[in-house]
């Protein structure tokens, strides 16, 4: 009837919240079917649905902006434009909790609308337990028209997982033997649906603190809980039944973490998919324990001593990670785990024996035995066809790695970093060519009470020669054997290398690492040459080069030109580094960042100053548009007059340029810091790396920020330093997630806070504090007036740029877009 109806019509068709194959089959099976100029709308939660019917244009509704969402809002709960002054940090934890439903938005508001502060608090509370019944009864129609399937997946997101990155999700739900699905229903709702029985134990998911203690401690579970998950912010010890998981004999998923309890558990049920439990209390798991369908063992933590004894069979076994579990002396008879893809027992400081069931391991990715200091030997041979990581660094004790039987077409990672490793094995050549990422940091380094191993005693297979060998150079300790790179031309896929603290001298490396060509992080600090091949100019891929503590460099070569969106580059405690040429990359990547921590044969005084004045000079000339944020940390004790806005302690406060004012570029910002007098040289000695960080903070309000801030590590700070910082204005009014924002600069009159502060990334007290800070707007013709001042300099003394006194600042390329 309805097709002959409309049979060759100019029809606009919406069929809504379309859920079956054949709704779309039956009346939409021919497109030609409808007159010329017709239109087709079909609203679904299912995309497969409209792939499979072969829908050419899809357009995927988005959760709403945060300005967005701010201005829906604000029309329900005030009936105007703006948020209330005094209900703000109320209005964004309920626009929080909506997250981005304009339904939810319109139900909150309308609700709140004329309540009183006191009331908007209960309702709040009362959210974080239940949510709205009108919204819930609305998203529950959504609910019941998904599978089974897809309603098991939904509430195991809602309950456990809103908090997880997709692919943890993703990789959970494998464990848990369900299909990957696309649910769009809010997650927070989902709760409710599993809230039908007043007594915790009779429900089929269990998440709330209090409720999982009352169930784990009365003995009070059922064989309806499917799911148990208790994930502490903070550290915290309980007593519960030993036979709590008697009763549970469905239970598919268990993640406890944070917990200490005084008694391990006397039973847990072999249904079990995913086991996750950090700080688990018991020496082994129970005897009785054969969970036939268990994917993942996360025991992290763990006071296991051994994880069982004799063979387990269990083949749906994919990963154990029994990381940072000190008692544990043994790792367990693998003959019945043939499937398993992941081994980690990083941390295991106490682990000796290695069973030699670990060999023949033919689906193991990763093989991870990071600072399991007790190690000595690992099997001679194994076949680990589908190896991709192995990792066995800080294993101080391994002298021998075993030979590797067969291909291993996905080895991309070998870490042997601060190990006693003399011999290669030979089948380590076919190798080299997969390998991404190297790590064999420290490798020449031993304590002072061990004999360094002689160098004719060393024993490496002519072509492992083609990547290093060890050789007598001259040295400053008094171990004088040395790393010596001869040739890196066959690591053509590598992303990663990582040479530090390898007692590389002057010529070590060589020209061929510019070859390299896909190689994006490069780690040589704590090495001992003057200078470095000019090739490394050729690393077109690089984004993070590192060189700290290499404190004979005296001068960089020409650094990349590349496109990435972010380059750092780390020069600490380059003492000696006098050179740092014209660096073309810093008008090629979106972001940049360079610290020189005690870096001073760099700049004097003056030299400061000047550095800082060139570098606006060279950011001002380039397109705004290729460089977004450039950051540079250089020895100085004084912010330039040339910031005319500057403060000590509070925050900077700036008037916004015009948005029609096309010649304003952006802010320049400098902060001054420097060591904090009052920690003592013992407790320095005790601040481990880059717990202590500066950050920068841009707030269109105290708490609200206008775009994403950024922090600088500090490993340590001997005197002053200052922070160079230059923003390009299409960063300033970026929100968080990345996304342009223009809704609170229209409510902020035109002002911005920028602020600069110290902080342990610990807890404990910051070595480095921010004295003073400036900023000051940056526009086009402020090119000029900072020419004017650096011709002031050329005359004097300046070590940080190659000759730059050499040159006219009006007519040299030299700071010009190559």
């Amino acid at each position: 009837m309805i097709k002959r109806c409309l049979c060759n019509k100019k029809v606009l068709l919406i069929l809504d919240d379309v859920d079956q194959s054949d709704q779309l089959e039956m009346l939409i099976r021919e497109k030609d079917y409808f007159g010329l100029g017709s239109r087709i709308i079909i609203t679904t939660r299912d995309e497969r649905l409209l792939v499979e019917h072969g829908i050419e244009k899809v357009y995927k509704v988005m959760p709403l902006t945060q300005d967005e969402a701010l201005y829906l809002f604000s029309k329900k709960a005030f009936q105007k434009d703006d948020l209330e002054e005094d209900y703000l940090e109320l209005s964004k934890s309920f626009i929080n909790y909506a997250g981005g439903l304009p339904l939810a938005l319109k139900t909150l508001g309308s609700f709140l609308y004329k309540r009183s502060r006191d009331e908007w608090k209960s309702a709040l509370d009362k959210l974080k337990q239940a949510p709205d019944r009108k919204n819930f009864q609305m998203l529950k129609i959504s609910y019941d028209g998904l599978e089974e399937m897809q309603k098991k997946i939904f509430l195991d997101v809602a309950c456990f997982h809103k908090s997880y990155d997709k692919e943890t999700v993703i990789k959970i739900l494998d464990s848990c033997g369900f299909v990957g699905t696309r649910i769009v229903i809010h997650k927070w709702h989902g709760r409710l649906f599993v809230k039908s029985f007043d007594e915790p134990g009779g429900r089929s998911r269990l998440w709330l603190h209090s409720d999982i203690i009352h169930v784990l401690t009365y003995n009070t579970g059922t064989e309806a809980i499917e799911g148990i998950v208790l994930c502490l912010q903070k550290f915290e010890a309980a007593h519960w039944n030993p036979e709590a998981f008697t009763k549970t004999c469905k239970l598919k998923l268990l993640k406890i973490n944070n917990l200490r309890l005084s008694l391990g558990p006397k039973y847990l049920p072999n249904s079990l998919r995913f086991l996750e439990w950090s700080w688990y209390p018991s020496k082994c798991l129970p005897p009785r324990f054969q969970p036939d369908e268990l994917a993942e063992l996360s025991l992290q933590h763990s006071k296991i001593d051994h994880l069982w004894n004799g063979i387990k069979f269990m083949i749906k076994l994919k990963s154990i990670d029994l990381s940072y579990s000190e008692n544990l002396t043994r790792t367990p008879d693998f003959t019945g785990t043939q499937n398993l893809e992941r081994l980690v027992f990083e941390g295991c400081t106490n682990i000796v024996k290695i069973h030699p069931s670990i060999a023949p391991l033919k689906r193991l990715r990763v093989l991870n035995f990071k600072n399991c200091k007790r190690i000595k030997s690992l099997p001679s041979e194994v076949e680990l066809e589908s190896l991709e990581t192995f990792d066995l660094s800080g294993c101080s004790k391994v002298k021998k790695i075993p030979e590797f039987v067969g291909e291993m077409k996905n080895f991309s990672k070998l870490s042997l970093s601060f190990t006693a490793v003399e011999q290669m094995p030979s089948s380590i050549v076919h190798l080299i060519p997969s390998l991404k990422e190297i790590d064999v940091s420290g490798i020449s380094m031993r304590d002072a009470s061990s004999p360094l191993v002689p160098v004719k005693n060393i024993e490496l297979p002519k072509s492992w020669h083609s990547f290093f060998t060890f050789s007598l150079l001259p040295r400053m300790n008094l171990h004088p054997v040395g790393l010596v790179l001869a040739s890196l031309k066959d690591l053509h896929f590598l992303k990663c290398l990582n040479l530090n603290d390898c007692n590389l001298c002057e010529g070590a490396i060589p020209e061929d690492i510019g070859l390299l060509s896909l190689l994006e992080i490069l780690n040589l600090g704590g090495n001992h040459f003057v200078s470095l091949p000019a090739s490394i100019s050729g690393l077109s891929k690089l984004r993070w080069f590192i060189l700290k503590n290499c404190k004979r460099l005296q001068k960089l070569p020409s650094l990349p030109s590349n496109r990435r969106l972010e380059f750092i580059v780390q020069m600490d405690n380059c003492t000696y580094l006098k050179i740092f040429p014209y660096q073309p990359w810093m008008c090629s990547a979106k972001d940049v960042f360079i610290t020189s921590f005690n870096c001073f044969s760099l700049v004097d005084h003056e030299g400061s100053s000047f550095i800082i004045y060139l570098t606006l000079k060279k950011f001002l000339q380039e397109s705004p548009r290729s460089l977004s944020l450039f950051s540079i940390i250089i020895p100085g004790s004084e912010i330039p007059e040339w910031f005319s806005n500057q403060t000590v302690g509070d925050p900077l406060i700036e008037t916004l340029p015009s948005d029609s004012n096309s010649k304003w570029v952006g802010f320049a910002f400098c902060a001054l810091v420097g060591p904090v007098q009052e920690i003592s040289p013992t407790a320095e000695e005790l601040i481990g790396l880059e717990r202590h960080s500066i950050y920068f903070r841009c707030l269109f309000d105290l708490n609200t920020p206008a775009c994403p801030g950024c922090c600088i590590g500090v490993d340590d700070v001997a005197s002053d330093h200052l922070w160079l910082l230059l923003m390009s204005r299409q960063d300033v009014f970026l929100e968080p997630n990345g996304r342009p924002g223009t809704y609170w600069r229209e409510k902020c009159d035109n002002k911005i806070r920028f602020l600069f502060y110290a902080r342990s990334n610990l807890g404990e007290k910051s070595v480095v504090k921010v004295k003073k800070c400036g900023v000051r707007a940056l526009y086009e013709q402020d090119a000029e007036e900072l020419n004017r001042t650096m011709k002031q300099y050329s005359n004097k003394k300046n070590s940080f740029y190659e000759d730059v006194t050499d040159y006219d600042f009006d007519k040299s390329e030299w700071y010009k877009v190559p």
